[in-house]
């Protein structure tokens, strides 16, 4: 009867344990990005890397100044960077997570090779759109953010972040500054929706993949920041130019870098 006892309180602590999600303290740092572009310098920067390839999606890991790093490419989009960040934590299990790349500016105030650090990160799909009868046409203005049926705003690591804000002291290319990211599988260009979200929610750039990666990490218990380097910015009339933007995400990746280096 003893011994019965027993085999079920391990057998329910099993099961607990299986529920609870995994917490990685002490793997590689994990530093995302979702185009070529947004990788190509993370990797080069690797001390004696290796490609892995799980599932489709592409890995590198090494050494950055004694520092295991895994370089994810997560490919664009929302739903690339959820899966790629659930992979890379169950193979990895990182230390923490920094998704990075190039964004699109809603303040008018910043300028191409700012970099915005993303203290809040929103999901801007999930929003309640006010119902309207049908010729009354759309009116952004009565949008808004909803938590409703899941999580939505995410919140990068004060650690994290206390670091990259003291790196930002250093980066000669434009401005470091901490706000509000918006991020959602979609390429705004509409000032009316630019400037209510800026006003409502304080919205400073537009990416896609920060707030899928913010949500695995934040199941998982990952500590996690977001850092985007402006390579556009409609409100303030400057388009999104390829060449210019591979430039920029070079300037942004090698700002990563020295996040990295100076991690404790």
């Amino acid at each position: 009867m003893v011994r019965s006892a027993r085999v079920f309180f391990f057998a329910i602590c099993l099961c607990l344990l299986c529920s609870v999600p995994l917490f990685a303290g002490t793997g590689p740092v994990l530093v995302q990005g979702a185009l070529e572009m947004e990788v190509s310098t993370l990797v080069k920067s690797l001390a004696d890397p290796e490609e892995i390839v799980i599932d489709g999606w592409t890995f590198w890991r090494g050494r950055v100044a004694d520092r295991d790093v895994v370089v994810s490419r997560t490919g664009t989009g929302s739903i690339n960077a959820a899966a790629a960040t659930l992979l890379a934590i169950r193979e990895f299990l990182p230390a923490c997570i920094i998704n990075q790349g190039t964004a699109g500016g809603y303040a008018p105030d910043l300028d191409l090779w700012d970099i915005v650090l993303g203290e809040r990160v929103v999901n801007a799909a999930s929003v309640v759109v006010e119902y309207r009868d049908r010729g009354e046409g759309l009116d952004v203005t009565e949008w808004s953010i909803s938590e409703e049926f899941h999580r939505t705003v995410f919140q990068s690591d004060g650690a994290l972040l206390g670091v990259a804000l003291s790196k930002g002291q250093d980066y000669d290319k434009g401005r470091v500054v901490k706000g509000t990211l918006f991020s959602c599988d979609r390429w705004s260009k509409e000032q009316d929706y630019l400037d209510h979200w800026h006003r409502t929610e304080g919205a400073m750039a537009e990416e896609m993949e920060s707030a899928a990666s913010a949500g695995i990490a934040a199941h998982y218990n990952v500590p996690f920041l977001a850092v985007r380097v402006i390579s556009s910015n409609q409100t303030a009339g400057v388009a999104w130019d390829m060449q210019k933007a591979g430039e920029i995400a070079v300037a942004g990746q090698l700002f990563v870098l020295e996040i990295i280096k100076a991690l404790p």
